[in-house]
Formats: C-alpha cells, sequence, structure tokens
C-alpha cells in the first residue's frame, strides 16, 4: 500500500492545518526552527533545551583552626596578707605552706619604734628619719629589728634577712615550706613603746 503523503504541499490547505493543530495539541513542536526544543502542554520549554543551568556553589573550603594561645608564664600571686603588729604580737598565717615549694614573702610598711623619739622602722631596719648617720639594723640593746619568721620573742638574730634598705619599704625574702603555717612577728628592743603595724603578703606562683 502507498504511504501517504504527510506533507502540506500536497495535502488540502485546510487539512494540513487540522493536522499541525492536532499535533500541537498532543504536545509535540510545531515549530521549523532548529533547536528551539519541545514545549511542553503549559507552553514552557523544556529546562534541558532552555540554557545552561547555574552553576552549583563551591563547597565549603575548611577553615584551619587558630592555636590556643600558650599558656601564660605563671606569676607571683599573693594567697594570703598578715598585719604584723610592731609591739610583737606574734600572727600565725591561716594558710598551711606546703612541704618543699618555695614561696615569697614580701613585707612592707613602715612603723614607729619608739614614741618619744618618733624612730620609724620597717620589716629590717629602723631610725633613718632621726639618724642623721642613716639607719640601724640593730635595737640599743642589741637585738635584730624586723619581722621574723617562725620565731618567737626578741632575740639577737632573725630570719630572714630582708636585703638591702630601700626608701620604698618593701622588701623579698624567699621560703620553702614546711607543710604547716608560719608565725611572724616584729622584735627588736623594747617593744612597749611602738606603734603601728607592718605587712606580709605570701605568694607564690600560680
Amino acid at each position: 500500500m502507498a504511504e501517504r503523503p504527510t506533507n502540506c504541499d500536497t495535502l488540502a490547505p485546510v487539512r494540513c492545518c487540522l493536522l499541525l493543530v492536532g499535533l500541537a495539541a498532543c504536545g509535540f513542536s510545531v515549530s521549523d526552527s532548529p533547536g528551539s526544543g519541545p514545549v511542553d502542554a503549559t507552553g514552557t520549554r523544556d529546562a534541558a533545551e532552555s540554557g545552561p543551568r547555574d552553576t552549583p556553589p563551591p563547597p565549603d573550603v575548611p577553615v584551619a583552626p587558630i592555636d590556643a594561645p600558650p599558656d601564660a608564664a605563671p606569676v607571683w600571686t599573693t594567697i594570703e596578707t598578715v598585719m604584723v603588729p610592731c609591739r610583737g604580737q606574734v600572727q600565725t598565717t591561716a594558710t598551711a605552706l606546703m612541704a618543699g615549694e618555695t614561696y615569697r614573702l614580701r613585707a612592707s610598711g613602715t612603723c614607729i619604734a619608739n614614741t618619744a623619739s618618733n624612730s620609724a622602722a620597717d620589716a629590717e631596719y629602723l631610725g633613718w628619719n632621726v639618724n642623721p648617720g642613716g639607719f640601724a639594723e640593730d635595737a640599743s640593746d642589741g637585738d635584730d629589728v624586723g619581722i621574723a619568721v617562725n620565731k618567737i620573742g626578741n632575740g639577737s638574730a632573725k630570719l630572714p634577712r630582708w636585703g638591702a634598705f630601700t626608701l620604698t619599704h618593701i622588701y623579698e625574702a624567699m621560703f620553702v615550706g614546711l607543710g604547716a603555717t608560719v608565725t611572724v612577728a616584729f622584735q627588736g628592743g623594747d617593744l612597749s613603746n611602738n606603734s603601728g603595724m607592718l605587712s606580709v603578703a605570701i605568694q607564690r606562683l600560680q
């Protein structure tokens, strides 16, 4: 059987138009333009033929973590401060100093070592304010003036030795803990006419 011609040139004009309308109604393209792509029933061109798709965003680039700052070096930190009356009353720390651990004792302040002459004293020296020659380390009776650690009462010598005289009247000495509390007291000469207080700060590295 001979094939029927489908070219509109060989069909009656009315039948050709009906054929084209029917094809369009079934979802086929009736355009002869190359590369135009099929149009769906809603009239929207197939996405595959509508041009390049949007490029997906690149994956997140991992960020290297910021290194944590190094631990700060330990510093001398005050863990207790003891007030030391210059009339000789013995004071005991509330803190027991760990055996074998090194602490720093920081003494400061001035007081009156003789209310009659107004002679001043600090953790190691006395009389600099009234003595034209400077200062003295010992009282007139030979007692070593100043703050004694772990020693009760006056005596010819004391520990620690707080170092050279300074106008700031701040002195430091190292002390190794004994696993117990510490006593501190001011000593030197007749303490009955003294007045005022000094202080001792107990410091440890932390």
